[in-house]
């Protein structure tokens, strides 16, 4: 054979090879993983796991007191930068914000030991902050601004004792049982939520006279 003819068949062959045969990188939804695949003559072979070495994955997971469950919307600080859920932080000692409107600020000390790998998952419970109260009570007929005897308000289900609060007072979020009294009208009975929030809070109602 045509030494020339040679070298062409053997660089012919050569290229169907590596189209046979290909490595694949492929991003995965957790951002701490690339699945790596080896397509061999069209046959995809999952082959393992590769790390991204000293870098743990921050995972999310604050929870509020009220409402009770997983805290959305909150903004985690790292000095004057922001440390996203699925970010990555390497190996060190930390002194993160927690923030969420409406809520007291959470700080936790976070330290990353040099051998650690994977995910650091961050928990901690943000507190709701006391929230004005603003009254707006009604007279049904009038429809005339009036003044209550007495105001008082307990957390449903027997959490805390009843307690009397007076226009502009401060109160823990949560759902409440309101009572109000004033001479000359009927007693009235509400069961209000008071959602976490750094804006006054404004509680109506309209008062039936006797």
């Amino acid at each position: 054979m045509n030494p020339g003819c040679f070298f062409y068949v053997l660089m012919g062959c050569v290229l169907v090879m590596a189209a046979c045969t290909q490595t694949v990188f492929e991003d995965t939804n957790e951002p701490d993983k690339i699945i790596v695949h080896r397509n061999t003559t069209n046959q995809q072979i999952d082959a393992g796991v590769a790390k991204r070495d000293g870098l743990a994955v921050i995972k999310h997971e604050i929870q509020c007191d009220h409402p009770a469950g997983r805290a959305i919307g909150i903004t985690v600080w790292n000095n004057n930068e922001i440390v996203t859920h699925n970010s990555r932080l390497p190996h060190g000692q930390y002194n993160l914000r927690i923030e969420k409107s409406g809520y007291d600020t959470l700080f936790k000390d976070v330290y990353i030991q040099s051998d650690f790998e994977g995910k650091y998952v961050l928990t901690g419970m943000l507190k709701a902050k006391d929230r004005l109260l603003n009254f707006n009570f009604l007279d049904v007929n009038t429809n005339q601004r009036i003044t209550p005897d007495k105001v008082s308000i307990a957390d449903v289900g027997g959490g805390t004792e009843q307690q009397t609060i007076s226009d502009q007072s401060y109160v823990k979020p949560g759902r409440k049982i309101m009572v109000v009294e004033k001479a000359g009208y009927k007693t009235y009975t509400q069961e209000i939520d008071i959602p976490a929030s750094p804006e006054p809070f404004s509680i109506s109602a309209l008062l039936n006279p006797n």
